[in-house]
C-alpha cells in the first residue's frame, strides 16, 4: 500500500486541503489513542495514590530527564514492585 502511494505523495503534500485533512485524521488517531489508553489501561493499573504518584514520577522523568525509555520504565516497574 504504502509503495502504491509513494509516487503521488508529493503532489498531495503540495494540497492545502490534503494537509489539512491528515491534520484531522491525525488528531483523530491521537484521541482514540488517548480513549484506548484511559478507559482499560489506566482505570485497571492505578488502585491507589501510590501508583499515581508513580505514574505522575514517571512522565515528569520522561519529559524532562534524557534517559533511555527502557530505563525509565524498568525503574518505574521495580518503584511499583517494591510499593
Amino acid at each position: 500500500l504504502l509503495l502504491g502511494v509513494l509516487p503521488f505523495w508529493d503532489g498531495w503534500m503540495q494540497s492545502r486541503r490534503f494537509r489539512a485533512g491528515l491534520a484531522g485524521i491525525n488528531a483523530a488517531v491521537v484521541g482514540l489513542l488517548a480513549a484506548v489508553l484511559i478507559d482499560p489501561i489506566l482505570m485497571s493499573a492505578i488502585h491507589n495514590s501510590y501508583d499515581a504518584m508513580i505514574v505522575i514520577a514517571g512522565f515528569l522523568v520522561l519529559i524532562s530527564a534524557r534517559l533511555n525509555t527502557g530505563i525509565i520504565v524498568l525503574g518505574l516497574v521495580l518503584a511499583g514492585w517494591f510499593i
